[in-house]
Formats: structure tokens, C-alpha cells, sequence
């Protein structure tokens, strides 16, 4: 699996370092009760059973979390994507008005090097 950005790739190592936290917890927890005389095997896969289900839904938030992180990192990109087309068209329009006040500028100043010509002769 691709994670194309840091902060995509914090928020996923935050999740994941949440669910070795509770599974640390759990495994101690099972353990301890495992020591004890009292529990039996049963005690120890109905332990491992609910913690395989914990896992599970810890897994599935995780999967839901990253699927909402990189639809919210896609939709930035499309908004970045827009912002750039609307700034390269602005630019555009601003390169042709200056060509176009050049190009006055130029005119004027034929213009009037054309009327101080005939003046002067």
C-alpha cells in the first residue's frame, strides 16, 4: 500500500501504534490469567478469541480512517488542481494586457517621433 503523504503516513502510524498498545495490554492481561491454576485452556481461547475480534474491529476503523484520510487528501489535490488553472489563466490575461499597453506605448511613441519629424523639417 502506497501512502503518498507525511501526514497521511503519521495518522496511519498513530493508528497502528494504537492497536499494538491495546493488543500489548490484552497480551498481558492473558497472560497473567494464564498463569493462574484456575483457567484452562478454554479460558486462554476465549481470551485469544476476543482479542482476535478486537484486532479485527480495531483493523476495520483503521481501513475506514485511511479511506477517509485519502479521499480528503484527493479532493485537496482536485482544489490545488483548480487553483492552478484559475492562476495560469490569470496570468495569461495579464501577459496579453501588458503586450497590448506595449504595443500602445509603441504607437504613441512613433506617433509622436512622426509629428516632431514633420515639424522639425
Amino acid at each position: 500500500m502506497t501512502l503518498p503523504s507525511p501526514l497521511k503516513r503519521k495518522a496511519f502510524i498513530a493508528s497502528i501504534s494504537a492497536v499494538c498498545a491495546a493488543a500489548s495490554t490484552q497480551a498481558a492481561a492473558t497472560a497473567a490469567t494464564a498463569n493462574s491454576p484456575t483457567h484452562g485452556t478454554t479460558t486462554l481461547l476465549n481470551s485469544y478469541k476476543r482479542h482476535l475480534s478486537s484486532v479485527q474491529s480495531n483493523y476495520g476503523t483503521l481501513q475506514a480512517s485511511l479511506s477517509a484520510l485519502e479521499n480528503s487528501l484527493n479532493s485537496v489535490g482536485d482544489d490545488a488542481q483548480l487553483a492552478n488553472v484559475s492562476l495560469q489563466n490569470t496570468l495569461q490575461a495579464q501577459q496579453a494586457a501588458l503586450q497590448m499597453l506595449d504595443d500602445i506605448s509603441k504607437m504613441l511613441y512613433d506617433t509622436a517621433s512622426s509629428v516632431i519629424k514633420k515639424i522639425g523639417s
